[in-house]
């Protein structure tokens, strides 16, 4: 069993990964708080996402490889975390946004480094795609354009946190990506 935390200011992130034979277990947690000094009208409790996956370890898989994967992954969920506070929680072209968005950004560049230790250079180039959006997020105030983006970016985050980790044993229907409702 390994144990994982990050606290990062407003993104906390904790779990579990458990084997069980040739079966992964993972539990964790992804919490984000409104940011200090975040307008009274816009704070929200904490919001806790708590997220179980399973899958097997296909027979012959490196243990070294398969915990660079899980830790590109956890690289992710933080960035997707940190993106999620600046966007929801802060006023476009702020110091906080930017902020946020430039925590945001250092993680996703984390996992892009060991995407390419891993030899996932189509994910490495995703992870690109996903940082020159984030570029353009920052600066836009337009809505329609906004809403445009942001489904794009979800969907670019979603294909590479599933490049992550494949799931099998039907799990890979139920996967979800972490986002805040």
């Amino acid at each position: 069993m390994r144990d994982f935390s990050y606290r990062l200011g407003q993104v906390t992130y904790i779990g579990k990964v458990r084997c069980m034979g040739s079966r992964v277990i993972i539990r964790s947690s992804l919490q984000v708080t409104t940011p200090k000094g975040a307008a009274l009208d816009r704070y929200v409790e904490p919001v806790t996402l708590t997220v179980m996956e399973s899958f097997s370890i296909p027979d012959g898989l490196d243990e070294v490889f398969l915990w660079d994967a899980m830790l590109a992954k956890q690289y992710l969920t933080i960035a997707q975390g940190y993106f999620q506070t600046g966007t929801r929680y802060c006023a476009v072209n702020t110091a906080a946004h930017g902020r946020m968005l430039d925590e945001s950004k250092k993680y996703y560049q984390k996992g892009k480094e060991l995407f390419l230790k891993l030899g996932n250079d189509a994910s490495a180039s995703e992870v690109d795609r996903l940082l020159t959006l984030i570029e353009a997020i920052r600066t836009n105030a337009d809505y329609g354009l906004a809403k445009l983006q942001f489904d794009e970016y979800y969907s670019i985050n979603y294909k590479i946190m599933k490049s992550c980790i494949c799931l099998e044993d039907g799990f890979d229907d139920q996967y979800k990506c972490v986002t805040l409702k």
